[in-house]
């Protein structure tokens, strides 16, 4: 299933197999769909928890990825394995706690509870606050000392280190929980097949895929050549999905756990 969610409607986060290296890129099976993607000098590898160059993947391997749509031939942003993908959004949307390994002019790294190393892209905007002092500077620190730290994702896919101190950092909260020892409400849970309603937030012709918003959460949907679209009454092409259309989706789950609809129903009014 396809996980992740839309950024600016034209970039993709997927689950992913690779079957086969090509020398510009990469063939992805998503779902029972293969995506042919090029990767660039600023694609982003991640294997084992750590960066790596392109050639540490294999056919066969299970991945995520960030794949560019906008453009004739998607282009993948960043790919890793599955685990790395996990402990890699874990930091960047996380405050984490470490020790110094290095600090240069553009870049500070650290050796993380975990035992594993990550690298924050370092500016004179990065904010350091150690000993109660907010005034201190990045040449201020020394290799070895124990810091919590936050970032940030830049557009680049660097992570920006907005703050490092000495002090503990409370945990970002996470959606659908509530502060105050009250119980947040739980996303409801789609049975095997039915109806879902929502409006349509994006439309990915390529994967043969499309996003709606139901019930505050965001839902991936998959459609198949038998699939039927009818858009005010009429009966069209998967092209005429665009955003903000209503729609009542009629579907069923894969063994992949997918959500594949056999009839969309549009709607313009």
């Amino acid at each position: 299933m396809a996980a992740g969610a839309w950024a600016g409607g034209t970039t993709q986060i997927v689950d992913a197999k690779i079957a086969e290296v090509t020398e510009r890129g990469f063939v992805l099976q998503v779902g029972t769909d293969s995506i042919s993607v090029e990767d660039s000098g600023s694609t982003k590898f991640w294997k084992g928890k750590a960066a790596v160059k392109r050639g540490a993947f294999a056919v066969s391997d299970l991945v995520t990825a960030r794949i560019k749509t906008s453009t004739d031939t998607p282009e993948l942003r960043e790919i890793a394995d599955r685990e790395s993908w996990k402990w890699l959004d874990n930091v960047r949307k996380q405050p984490v706690v470490g020790t110094i390994e290095k600090v240069d002019p553009k870049y500070l790294t650290l050796k993380l509870e975990d035992g594993t190393s990550f690298s924050y892209r370092a500016t004179e905007k990065s904010k350091v606050e150690m000993k109660g002092r907010p005034d201190m500077k990045l040449t201020d620190l020394e290799v070895g000392q124990k810091v919590y730290a936050k970032g940030r994702t830049l557009a680049t896919l660097d992570t920006w280190l907005a703050l490092i101190t000495d002090t503990p950092l409370a945990p970002k909260a996470v959606k659908g929980k509530s502060s105050g020892g009250k119980r947040g409400s739980k996303a409801k849970v789609l049975p095997a097949h039915g109806s879902i309603d929502g409006l349509v937030l994006g439309h990915t012709a390529q994967f043969h895929m499309f996003d709606i918003a139901h019930d505050a959460a965001t839902l991936h949907i998959t459609y198949t050549s038998t699939t039927k679209f009818i858009l005010d009454g009429i009966a069209v092409k998967a092209v005429a999905i665009q955003p903000n259309q209503k729609t009542i989706v009629f579907y069923s789950r894969d063994k992949f756990g997918r959500i594949v609809a056999s009839r969309v129903e549009l709607s313009t009014r």
